[in-house]
């Protein structure tokens, strides 16, 4: 049984007609508006006289640039209006209601809210269990009313129809969208002629500026193709293909299978178990051949060999590359003179544009220096060690610490069990001191301190930041004036260049921020986390974790199932040990995460 799909698909000329349950149907730029006489209708009329009638449970009526808003009065019904005079009430359950550079925001009180308000002068109070709704730059939204969905449009003008459970279809400046029919499916087409269809379990496809699109048919597939001809084919279980502006994609045919290829001539092939292969404008691509390999090649002449268990090599404009012989090895050297040798397991080591490169002989370690002069060492186990155009580095003792520094003066020291720390063209770096803390200071002038388990303390460009003295406390501000206390758990707060923030006190909490940098530590079951056009790192220690860094620079550590990792135009690297691991990087702006209940 399938039901509560999206697709969408903006700057088209029609939308179909879709007669059914939770159907969707819209019309961009056109004169009129069809009908949808159906249960959870939704009818939209974009630069349009007049909207359209619904009558039925579950509808959906929007009205974009239009003179009048039409009401409805049925369960769980939403209604907006973007850039218009009023914003209409909703007065039943499950709903949802969004002002985008509007005057008033309208209040939702129900089960399951969420509502967001971006460059609007109020924002709603959302008070329920665990619902997702977005509109980013978007002249319309969807609408959400079953478990987990998540609808999106990112400068889109229209909205494809969704018909089962756990669906999610996006479509950005692109012609048509495909149809998805299956549980928790994701399909995406950004600035891409045609998209594919995706007919399985957990099924994730992608398009980017793409002429065609692959099809995935098979459990929880991930197929990418950003401004590339063709795609390749992905049949079996949890694959992932990228092609970034390349000629042609492999074929990746086994289990948990990562493929890349940006602007590269050839890709090489990957057959076995949790591969990875990277080629960066590159004339040649390695083979790789066993399990949980990772191969990359960045504009250089050659890529290494590697023929273990778990490798992971890269050469970005680096003259040689070193070798790699032992299981899950992690090496990088971008610009660099000499790569250091790795004789370990699981190590990761990276050098751009740095002079000399640090050695790390332990268990899973990771170090990271771009446009450095020296780079610190690392001694323990699951070390992650950043430093970009920093002058020095700090020292990690511990398991599992993250420590970044990005054009930063100095980097604080961390050591403890999974310790995150950052410091973004920021003076000083505050100290964290217990387990799993996390504090961040974007161009502030102090940090706060950190002295409870879990604890996360931001403040962006703001005077001051508040305590948070709990567990798993989220806080933050962005450009606002002040900060709200919460004292629960897991507890989610945002304000977006707002006045003031609002209070969420519940569990399965969502939060977000849009061209803010932001932080977000999620210790819970199906967190979401997002910052785009940001400078932000997330640890997810959790089941169904979902993590993302669009055009900024960010590292990812995840140890679970399900794990989602983004990082688009930026420099990132990515650590999976776990099943179903995706990965992904697109020139968009957006990113959903699907699951399904078991």
């Amino acid at each position: 049984m399938t039901f509560v799909k999206i697709s969408k698909s903006t700057r088209g000329d029609r939308f179909s007609k879709s007669s059914g349950n939770p159907k969707i149907s819209k019309s961009i730029r056109g004169d009129r508006f069809s009908k949808s006489t159906r249960n959870a209708n939704i009818s939209k009329s974009t630069r349009g006289d007049k909207l359209s009638k619904s009558s039925g449970r579950v509808k959906i009526s929007k009205s974009i640039r239009g003179d009048r808003f039409s009401k409805s009065t049925r369960n769980a019904n939403i209604s907006k209006s973007i850039r218009g005079d009023r914003f209409s009430k909703s007065t039943r359950n499950a709903n949802i209601s969004k002002s985008i550079r509007g005057d008033r925001f309208s209040k939702s009180s129900g089960r399951v809210k969420i509502s967001k308000s971006i460059r609007g002068d109020r924002f709603a109070k959302s008070n329920g269990n665990a619902k997702i709704s977005k509109s980013i730059r978007g002249d319309r939204f969807s609408k959400s009313n079953g478990n987990a969905k998540i609808s999106k449009s990112i400068r889109g003008e229209r909205f494809s129809k969704s018909s089962g459970r756990v669906k999610i279809s996006k479509s950005i400046r692109g012609d048509r969208f495909s149809k998805s029919s299956g549980r928790v499916k994701i399909s995406k087409s950004i600035r891409g002629d045609r998209f594919s269809k995706s007919s399985g379990s957990a099924n994730i496809s992608k398009s980017i500026r793409g002429d065609r699109f692959s099809k995935s048919n098979g459990n929880a597939k991930i197929s990418k193709s950003i401004r590339g001809d063709r795609f390749s084919k992905s049949s079996g279980r949890v694959k992932i293909s990228k092609s970034i502006r390349g000629d042609r994609f492999s074929k990746s045919s086994g289990r948990v299978k990562i493929s890349k290829s940006i602007r590269g001539d050839r890709f090489s092939k990957s057959s076995g178990r949790v591969k990875i292969s990277k080629s960066i404008r590159g004339d040649r691509f390695s083979k790789s051949s066993g399990s949980a390999k990772i191969s990359k090649s960045i504009r250089g002449d050659r890529f290494s060999k590697s023929n273990g268990n778990a490798k992971i090599s890269k050469s970005i404009r680096g003259d040689r590359f070193s070798k790699s012989s032992g299981r899950v090895k992690i090496s990088k050297s971008i610009r660099g003179d000499r790569f250091s040798k790795s004789s370990g397991r699981v190590k990761i080591s990276k050098s751009i544009r740095g002079d000399r490169f640090s050695k790390s002989s332990g268990r899973v370690k990771i170090s990271k220096s771009i446009r450095g002069d020296r780079f610190s060492k690392s001694s323990g186990r699951v070390k992650i060690s950043k430093s970009i155009r920093g002058d020095r580095f700090s020292m990690f003792i511990g398991r599992a610490t993250i420590s970044k520094s990005i054009r930063g003066d100095r980097f604080s020291k961390s050591s403890g069990n999974a310790k995150i720390s950052k410091s973004i063209r920021g003076d000083r770096f505050s100290k964290s001191s217990g387990s799993a803390k996390i504090s961040k200071s974007i161009r502030g002038d102090r940090f706060s301190k950190s002295t409870r388990n879990t604890n996360i303390s931001k403040s962006i460009r703001g005077d001051r930041f508040s305590k948070s003295t709990r567990n798993a406390n989220i806080s933050k501000s962005i450009r606002g004036d002040i900060f709200s206390k919460s004292s629960g758990r897991v507890k989610i707060s945002k304000s977006i260049r707002g006045d003031k923030l609002s209070k969420s006190s519940g569990s399965a909490k969502i939060s977000k921020s849009i061209r803010g940098d932001r932080f977000s530590k999620s210790s819970g079951s199906v967190k979401i986390s997002k910052s785009i056009r940001g400078d932000r790192f997330s640890k997810s220690n959790g089941n169904a974790k979902i993590s993302k860094s669009i055009r900024g620079d960010r590292f990812s550590k995840s140890s679970g199932r399900v794990k989602i990792s983004k990082s688009i135009r930026g420099d990132r690297f990515s650590m999976f040990i776990g099943r179903a691991t995706i990965s992904k990087s697109t020139c968009g702006d957006r990113f959903s995460k699907s699951w399904s209940a078991k």
